[in-house]
């Protein structure tokens, strides 16, 4: 059972859980991504090819974003985090709630995808507990013996 206990503690680590939560995510997003563009009338060799230039895309903005808010004080966390969460939250009600909605379906559909929802956020909720290890960053106070009261 100690390969059990190390494959938790390989995952529960911050790289661990990054490379879990990165493959459960990009894999079906460039599946869809894929499918997409081969619906939208791209060929499959156009369409592997779009796919690798956003890639590449992707990590020279990540590049520029880590190089940049280096040399500028605050830049990361005050301005570039807020607008790329911004970003995706506008793509995210703009242009993906519409067609979710406009899904034809029963309750069946609108229960599952209300499930996969709830899915989504208790995983976030646990990665972020984890990340955590454990334990509330909200107020408390800690007492130490060799501080003065």
């Amino acid at each position: 059972h100690s390969h059990d206990a190390s494959v938790f503690s390989l995952i529960k680590s911050r790289g661990g859980l990054a490379t879990a939560s990165v493959f459960f995510h990009e894999v079906p997003h460039e599946l869809g991504d894929f499918a997409t563009l081969l619906n939208a009338g791209f060929s499959r060799n156009m369409a592997i090819g779009a796919q690798f230039l956003t890639a590449i895309a992707a990590f020279v903005g990540t590049a520029f974003g880590l190089y940049s808010s280096q040399l500028i004080e605050g830049l990361g966390h005050e301005v570039l985090l807020p607008f790329t969460a911004g970003g995706f939250l506008y793509l995210a009600s703009c242009t993906i709630l519409p067609e979710i909605l406009a899904t034809p379906g029963g309750i069946k559909v609108r229960f599952f995808q209300l499930i996969s929802f709830a899915v989504g956020v208790a995983f976030l909720y646990a990665a972020g507990h984890m990340e955590e290890g454990g334990h509330s960053h909200g107020i408390h106070h800690h007492h130490h013996d060799d501080e003065e009261l």
